[in-house]
């Protein structure tokens, strides 16, 4: 079918969619109200939760504790004052039991009255887990506890309760691991006050004994790495000591096989032993550029490895630590402990091993230094490493005092929870913004998607967009006011000949028949689907033909549904055109005048109802009736059957000079009227328009144009009544589409009713004249 020029890649119009959100205003309206009264009724049933916090301030369990091996080499490196791990312990279920035992549950209750301690399902640690929310601020020790619940109270109460529970438990985890260290000190101290006087009076003794004091500086020089890889691994077998003392008090833990045999480990004591081993052979550069007195032989490339390296290892304990951790089954604080010394033994023991492995290589140099200056250099050696780690344990052994003095203050309250005045949520200005917002959004989706489903034609606008670029558009019908009081009640153009809605007829009449004068014709008026107003349509227009001076027959060709004489209120019982093509019952018998008075118009009714409607118009003699008739009158219009619903229109068409198609507003649909459009361009017919029925013309569309159409005819007839019901407003809470399809209804219970007049008796213009 020939439509006007479009462009289908063209994007969707915004406008479009504007309007089609605006035509179904009120059911977005709709939305909005429904999805506002589902969020207050929300917000009526919804429990509020109020949130307390609680600020405090935590010191690190270890802040003050560092390996023996950097007490010995002055390095503080590997030291931090980071509390991450103090944090995780805050929300351990030990912690969150504890508190909970803190408080009385009988004091709490529910909005419904049940007590906390009454629950069918006990509070826990694991209850109340999500409950709890622990924040720290970056770059500082400060912590907020927050605990959100529906009692206010049980909130401020609970939070102040974890702020004390979690200050004893660091006390019992600080306590713990500074009794282990102090015994491990009172037991190590003694042995190396022994081994450091032993070693002196054998390096007295055997210097008396040979008479030499120093060594040479040639063998002090070979034997200096050697002493020096003595020293380094003396404090990190006492490390390995301290740890194990660590590790042997807990029991039914992982053992080290174990977690040595793990491949995540292996791959990080892999990766801190690659390090290490390169940090040594740098420190044993530096220590050959000390003999020299020179301050460092690397280079600031090396120096910057060097620093790297060594922050690589402090990395790798850090991962290796909470690798161990996860594998540990126990509370988060015993296996944080645990994971500490153990991550410290092993790191100790590679290190170690790769002390030995450079010792070993330095034996076959030392065998070339004379014997005596070798067991010098030895004893020597031995009194410095006893001599400073001596008093590296005291030092040590003071730090752990102090700390344990001090361990009460590892948690310090800043600010205590309070009773919360107002709840956190639900959020009510949100919650009522964001249901309003999404009953908008779903409203005006369903919207477009209604109206890009609706394929029902509204606006005069959507009849043009459709109609074919050579096919014009007669025009549009108001949607009609019925009358009980009119005997023909759909007729307005013999009714109401002044009013604007018997203009309207008379326009499309003649916009019909303009360039068509002076020629016989037969106009099918068709439709694509039944009760359309068709037969309205059809009747006023074949009345405007009439009082224009030609001769007009109106034939009842909806078989199926025939309903001229029921418009036009005349007694049943009568030949009509199925008599005359199929029992060759004369014309003069089937032809009435339907409306006394009127002689210019004439109707051949229906008649006999046959059984199957298209074999009457596909006999050689409908064709030879319709030539009859032709010869009597100037205009023969055909109330044609809808093509959805009847196979004959295309044996009307065929026998037709012309077609007028009807659509009715809100009720004819796009599809339908295409397949029309696609069966009349398969004929000859002339199609001379389309028309627009029951078209609504609201209030303030076009106004200019329609409003000085409604002032002028008020003014040119006394139906000021009729003419007010032209003009319409879809109702407050009534959309487009359901508004065409009420009056739609109403107008098809309008035709079943029965008239208030009485039957009028058939009229045979032809045989009265014989009769005459």
């Amino acid at each position: 079918m020939e439509k006007p020029m479009v462009n289908e890649n063209d994007e969707i119009d915004l406008l479009e969619l504007a309007a089609s959100c605006y035509r179904r205003k009120f059911m977005i309206i709709l939305f909005f109200i429904v999805a506002v009264a589902l969020a207050v009724g929300y917000l009526c049933i919804a429990v509020p939760t109020y949130e307390a916090s609680v600020t405090i301030m935590v010191k690190p369990i270890s802040e003050s504790s560092s390996s023996l091996s950097s007490l010995l080499s002055g390095s503080t490196m590997g030291s931090s004052s980071k509390i991450t791990t103090e944090v995780e312990l805050m929300k351990s279920r030990r912690n969150l039991n504890n508190a909970l035992s803190m408080l009385d549950l009988d004091s709490y209750q529910t909005k419904d009255g049940t007590k906390y301690s009454e629950f069918e399902k006990p509070l826990s640690a694991i209850s109340m887990e999500d409950k709890v929310t622990v924040s720290t601020v970056k770059d500082t020790s400060l912590v907020e506890i927050t605990v959100s619940d529906s009692s206010p109270e049980f909130a401020c109460d609970y939070a102040n309760a974890l702020a004390i529970s979690y200050n004893e438990l660091l006390t019992q985890i600080a306590r713990k691991a500074t009794q282990t260290s102090l015994d491990f000190l009172d037991a190590q101290i003694p042995i190396n006050l022994k081994e450091t006087e032993e070693a002196t009076r054998a390096l007295a003794e055997f210097q008396v004994k040979n008479n030499i004091l120093q060594v040479t500086q040639d063998s002090k020089e070979a034997l200096l790495e050697y002493n020096y890889l003595l020293k380094r691994r003396a404090p990190l077998e006492l490390e390995v000591a301290k740890a194990d003392a660590i590790i042997n008090s807990y029991t039914g833990l992982i053992s080290q096989s174990d977690i040595e045999a793990n491949d995540k480990v292996m791959a990080l004591m892999a990766d801190i032993e690659s390090a290490q081993e390169e940090v040594l052979k740098y420190d044993l550069l530096n220590l050959s550029a000390q003999s020299t007195s020179a301050k460092s032989i690397l280079n600031s490339s090396q120096e910057s490895r060097y620093f790297n390296l060594n922050q690589s290892i402090e990395s790798l304990d850090k991962s290796l630590t909470a690798l161990i951790t996860d594998m540990v089954d126990a509370d988060r604080a015993t296996a944080t402990q645990y994971a500490k010394a153990m991550c410290q033994k092993i790191k100790a023991e590679l290190e170690i091993k790769l002390i030995n492995i450079e010792a070993d290589k330095n034996n076959a140099f030392l065998e070339t230094v004379p014997e005596i200056e070798r067991q010098l250099s030895e004893l020597q050696t031995q009194v410095e490493i006893y001599t400073k780690m001596s008093v590296s344990l005291m030092q040590m052994l003071q730090e752990a005092k102090l700390k344990d003095s001090a361990i009460s203050d590892n948690v310090s309250e800043i600010d205590l929870a309070e009773v919360p005045e107002k709840p956190v949520s639900p959020k009510k200005a949100m919650i009522l913004l964001v249901a309003g917002f999404a009953g908008i959004c779903l409203g005006c989706l369903l919207a477009i998607v209604l109206e890009w489903n609706d394929k029902a034609f509204y606006t005069i606008e959507d009849v043009k967009k459709e109609l074919p670029s050579d096919i014009p558009f007669l025009g549009w019908i108001p949607m009609l006011k019925r009358k009980a009081h009119e005997r023909y009640f759909g007729s307005v153009v013999l009714n109401q000949p002044n009013s604007f809605e018997s203009e309207r007829y008379k326009h499309i009449a003649s916009t019909a028949l303009f360039g068509n004068k002076g020629r016989k014709r037969v106009i099918s008026v068709c439709a694509s689907e039944k009760n359309i107003g068709k037969t309205s349509v059809m009747v006023n227009i074949s009345v405007s033909f009439a009082q224009q001076g030609y001769k007009v027959l109106l034939v009842d060709g909806d078989l199926r549904m025939p309903s001229c004489e029921t418009f036009f209120n005349i007694e049943g019982a009568g030949y009509g055109i199925v008599d005359a093509v199929m029992d060759n019952v004369p014309l003069n018998e089937c032809i009435i005048q339907p409306i006394p008075n009127f002689e210019n118009l004439h109707l051949l009714p229906c008649g006999t109802r046959p059984k199957v409607p298209s074999v009457v118009f596909a006999q050689e003699s409908f064709t030879n009736v319709l030539n009859k008739l032709k010869e009597r009158y100037d205009i023969i219009v055909i109330d044609a059957p809808p093509l959805t619903f009847a196979s004959e229109l295309l044996n009307i068409l065929n026998v037709s000079t012309a077609a007028i198609c009807v659509l009715r507003a809100g009720i004819s649909q796009k599809d339908y009227f295409e397949d029309l459009m696609n069966t009349l361009k398969g004929t000859s017919v002339n199609i001379l328009g389309v028309c627009l029925n029951g078209y609504i013309y609201q209030r303030g569309h076009n106004s200019g144009s329609y409003g000085y159409g409604y002032g002028y005819y008020s003014q040119k007839t006394d139906d000021v009544e009729g003419i007010k019901s032209i003009v319409k407003g879809v109702g407050l809470f009534s959309s487009r589409r359901r508004y065409y399809r009420k009056r739609y209804k109403q107008d098809m219970k309008y035709r079943e009713k029965k008239s208030n007049f009485a039957k009028v008796e058939r009229i045979y213009p032809y045989l009265d004249k014989e009769n005459t």
